[in-house]
């Protein structure tokens, strides 16, 4: 969960980030479905549980803070890591006039 992390870290720490990018990760951890047992673990609960932990990770539901430079990379086939939240934070960010590229 490289991708996914990269952007986590962007959101948690925006005053020591210069510039992010993401290769295929997930921007928002309270719709992903994937990976759940290893996520509440490192979470320290289920998205019940601690709701609050997967949207304060969840770049996409802050996206203010990330006023550094973002790159993205989302494949369309990717049936594991689906590209939808990468692609809504991308148009926010790009909508507010912040520096982003995609490929995908």
């Amino acid at each position: 969960m490289g991708g996914t992390a990269a952007l986590t870290f962007a959101a948690l720490h925006p005053d020591i980030v210069a510039g992010v990018c993401s290769l295929n990760g997930t921007a928002n951890l309270v719709e992903f479905v994937g990976f759940q047992d290893a996520i509440a673990a490192s979470f320290g609960g289920t998205k019940t549980e601690v709701p609050e932990e997967y949207r304060r990770r969840s770049a996409e539901l802050r996206s203010e803070l990330l006023t550094m430079p973002v790159a993205f990379t989302t494949g369309g086939k990717d049936g594991i890591v689906p590209p939808q939240s990468v692609l809504r934070l991308h148009a926010k960010l790009a909508a507010d006039g912040r520096k982003t590229l995609l490929l995908s």
